[in-house]
């Protein structure tokens, strides 16, 4: 549950700062993907064109974090290096909440080797910054916040064509067998499979031998199958 509950923060506290961004200047893309060759990337806010109202060059990225550290910051530089160096990326901001002090995290980008193309805000002083006149609504954009993350996933199994790795179990309902079932029947095959005279006993006595464990099942049987083809002259 606690796992959940931070999560939710996190996905919270991306809307808000995505909103309050936004309301500025309704051009900054959320959740924007961008790929080049094999590598890719998706920002939590992007700007294709320059913006005025932070005075952003185009091509500004922005990645929100709830919690920032040290190591927090190392992974995000990690992950967005290759557009850095392609100048896919000609800005980043880092926005957060919770964590280490702003100016801290500032003195530490210091040492980065783009560091000139990385900016540091804590929220609270992000909005110091750059402060809403009183007659903006940020509800207003919620919409185009990532909130419903269902539909999100809707959307980019869609469009990126992402292949989903399921377990055994998913296709239980269906009264196909889940992975130990599944091991046990490949245990008794009959005709020239590797274990013909394998029976019920003695495919729970392996299973046992082996502590229940899928993996280990697995494995002999992917071996006992393997030596079969080969005996057979058949491709592996």
């Amino acid at each position: 549950m606690e796992k959940l509950s931070s999560y939710t923060q996190s996905i919270e506290f991306e809307s808000e700062v995505s909103r309050y961004i936004t309301s500025f200047d309704e051009k900054i893309q959320i959740n924007y993907r961008l790929a080049k060759g094999t590598r890719y990337a998706i920002f939590d806010l992007y700007s294709l064109r320059e913006s005025e109202k932070f005075s952003w060059p185009a091509k500004t990225a922005v990645d929100i974090k709830l919690n920032l550290s040290y190591n927090s910051i190392n992974r995000v530089l990690q992950r967005f290096t290759f557009f850095l160096e392609e100048h896919d990326v000609a800005k980043l901001i880092i926005i957060y909440k919770d964590g280490t002090s702003v100016d801290s995290l500032r003195e530490y980008v210091k040492s980065f080797k783009y560091a000139e193309k990385f900016t540091v805000y804590d929220f609270e002083s992000f909005k110091s910054e750059f402060e809403l006149p009183e007659n903006i609504d940020t509800d207003k954009y919620i919409a185009n916040t990532p909130i419903d993350i269902i539909e999100k996933a809707k959307q980019d199994m869609s469009s990126h064509k992402y292949t989903l790795f399921l377990g055994a179990g998913v296709s239980m309902d269906a009264k196909l067998p889940g992975w130990t079932q599944l091991l046990e029947s490949l245990l008794k095959q009959d005709g020239d499979m590797p274990y013909q005279n394998m029976n019920e006993a003695n495919a729970n006595a392996i299973s046992e031998i082996f502590s229940n464990s899928a993996i280990i099942t697995g494995r002999y049987v992917f071996d006992g199958y393997k030596k079969t083809m080969k005996a057979n002259g058949e491709k592996q």
